[in-house]
């Protein structure tokens, strides 16, 4: 789970699994983390320099859903409190703006309204630098989950033969548009209808489309050409002035909890069985759990304590609510590093 360079240890990879509000939790934990110097911080000098100073990278992001715009933020450099502030700001929107059906309220669009947040926090960590950006992506680097809705729909197939992934960008926008298109759920998290007014996920795509954003198939990882992965004219379902199924969505779909290998760290705000990766999640109910396999690697557990988070993860929850489940992020990681010896000074 952990190497050791000199004296510091740090993660060779952690994954932010799809996690809708409840990304409260990974901020919790990516704060634990980055105060134990387990996760890169770039909220000094001298950590900015002791980043800059390591010949390769030193942790890779998976993120996925949600989880692909904490890893993006953090890797940024983005202080997970501004995360929160965002993460708030969006959730009394929803509420402020939509009734009983929440962001599944026609004509709100949820990712429309993360996508400037999430630009903004990235420039402002930045201070609008491109090399700086740069670095540290060098150095921190995201691995942004996507579903391929063609091979994800297709019942011959398996969920992971439609998981793809982006590990290369070239600026703050490339960034942005990749974890937008991993949080895209049509007609969920954006519209159905891909027009002006929510025009986010476009935007996105096109932006896929004319800087040759690379995208990576997610079991043999090699480079995909988009004019293959979705062949003009082949897909029936149109949408607005554009095709549904010519678009990346929500990676989530097709990989929930995205890996690099066995000694990838887990984040889940959901409790399962992720063996034989390490996981931070809630504790769970019991201790035979009943399990439904999401993917070769992850279970999740059947319980009503899940069935509630995954509430939460799709309803806005009120502003305590967030903020409690950033402290269970914090106190599971707290407790994870406790048990693994891992802490490098006295935790509260």
């Amino acid at each position: 789970m952990s190497t050791t360079r000199g004296t510091a240890r740090f993660l060779s990879s952690i994954s932010f699994s799809g996690s809708g509000f409840l990304c409260s939790y990974h901020l919790g934990v990516a704060s634990c983390l980055i105060g134990q110097n387990i996760l890169p911080s770039f909220e000094t000098e001298e950590g900015e320099a002791y980043s800059s100073s390591l010949s390769s990278p030193r942790t890779i992001i998976c993120g996925s859903s949600a989880g692909s715009m904490i890893a993006s933020a953090i890797a940024s450099g983005v202080h997970t409190d501004d995360g929160m502030n965002i993460l708030l700001k969006i959730a009394k929107k929803t509420r402020e703006s939509c009734g009983f059906l929440n962001f599944l309220t026609p004509g709100f669009s949820l990712i429309d309204q993360a996508a400037p947040l999430l630009f903004t926090a990235i420039k402002n960590a930045t201070n609008s630098d491109k090399e700086l950006l740069l670095n540290r992506l060098q150095h921190i680097k995201p691995r942004i989950a996507l579903t391929h809705p063609k091979t994800y729909l297709n019942p011959m197939r398996s969920n992971m033969d439609a998981y793809r992934y982006v590990d290369e960008f070239n600026d703050i926008k490339d960034l942005v548009a990749s974890s937008i298109l991993s949080s895209y759920i049509p007609g969920c998290t954006g519209p159905l209808l891909l027009n002006r007014e929510n025009n986010a996920v476009t935007r996105s795509f096109e932006r896929f489309r004319k800087h040759s954003i690379k995208v990576k198939d997610g079991n043999f990882h090699h480079a995909i050409d988009l004019d293959s992965d979705f062949e003009r004219g082949n897909s029936d379902i149109s949408v607005g002035d554009g095709r549904l199924m010519d678009i990346y969505w929500d990676g989530g779909l097709s990989n929930m909890w995205p890996v690099v290998d066995k000694s990838t760290l887990v984040v889940s705000p959901l409790t399962g069985i992720f063996s034989p990766n390490t996981a931070i999640t809630p504790t769970p109910t019991t201790a035979n759990m009943l399990t439904v396999r999401r993917t070769n690697t992850a279970s999740c557990e059947i319980s009503r304590k899940n069935i509630e988070a995954s509430m939460k993860m799709v309803l806005s929850p009120d502003d305590h609510l967030l903020e409690e489940w950033f402290s269970s992020g914090y106190d599971d990681a707290s407790l994870l590093l406790r048990k693994n010896n891992m802490t490098n000074c006295f935790l509260i």
